[in-house]
């Protein structure tokens, strides 16, 4: 696989081009952990691996539990920076759509996951939503090789970490309220506070800090609270640490929009 950010923008935009090469070997039985390398670098013409095998299908190869490694050049061909990657897909029954989490883990200790919804189309087209998009993503299949494009706010090292504890709908708000009442003390002068994602869709209960350190201790210090009979019923279990996400802070449910009844 190939990535080749062709231009950044302020805020982290990248616009990019990724070229993914199957890997020698029969991709059905490639068993349930596939690996693979990402180089930065200047794709060929999709069309230039038409009839080369082994075929290469992103609904197939995506399905399971992968990992990856990535290499970043600048512009003038210098180490940008490196990460490892780590995956998982699944096919969705109901609407024959992939279902794909990454996640990139880079050296300089920050991460960036991306939830994709890749469904394909005719002719070897393909087309993906993730929430940090511009538009959608537009992919091109031939051959042994894909092509995948899109323009992203790719959230970078420092910035803002948040550590999600719990999401609701916005008409449960006021349960996300209570929540943060109910163990909000728990984590000494860092505050739980609500955020409100970008479609409305979804209320975040969440502690907000400048460095991925204090994060993962608050995260370790929530799952340590989910073991506490007391708050049994809550989902502090599942807390995780999201680098400059793509939130607003809201001071209270009245911020919040609510369904019309």
């Amino acid at each position: 696989m190939n990535a080749r950010p062709a231009k950044r923008a302020a805020h982290g935009r990248v616009h990019r081009t990724e070229h993914v090469s199957a890997p020698v070997g029969n991709l059905p039985d490639r068993g349930d952990l596939v690996r693979w390398t990402l180089f930065e670098g200047l794709p060929m013409a999709i069309y230039a691996f038409a009839g080369t095998t082994p075929l290469f299908l992103p609904e197939r190869f995506f399905v399971g539990q992968l990992e990856g490694w990535v290499v970043l050049e600048n512009l003038v061909g210098g180490l940008l920076k490196r990460a490892a990657i780590a995956g998982h897909g699944e096919r969705d029954a109901d609407t024959d759509a992939l279902v794909f989490n990454e996640t990139y883990t880079f050296d300089d200790g920050h991460s960036d996951t991306l939830h994709w919804t890749i469904r394909k189309g005719e002719a070897g087209k393909y087309t993906g939503l993730e929430n940090r998009l511009e538009g959608e993503a537009v992919g091109e299949q031939a051959g042994c090789a894909f092509h995948w494009k899109y323009t992203r706010d790719t959230p970078q090292a420092g910035g803002k970490f948040v550590v999600q504890l719990a999401t609701y709908t916005p008409n449960y708000c006021s349960a996300a309220e209570a929540e943060i009442k109910l163990y909000g003390h728990e984590f000494n002068l860092e505050k739980p506070s609500l955020w409100l994602t970008p479609s409305g869709t979804v209320v975040v209960v969440g502690i907000q800090t400048t460095s991925r350190e204090r994060a993962d201790v608050l995260k370790a210090q929530a799952i340590k609270l989910s073991e506490n009979s007391k708050y049994e019923d809550e989902s502090l279990e599942d807390a995780s640490v999201r680098n400059n996400p793509p939130w607003t802070a809201i001071k209270s449910c009245k911020d919040a929009p609510t369904k019309k009844k």
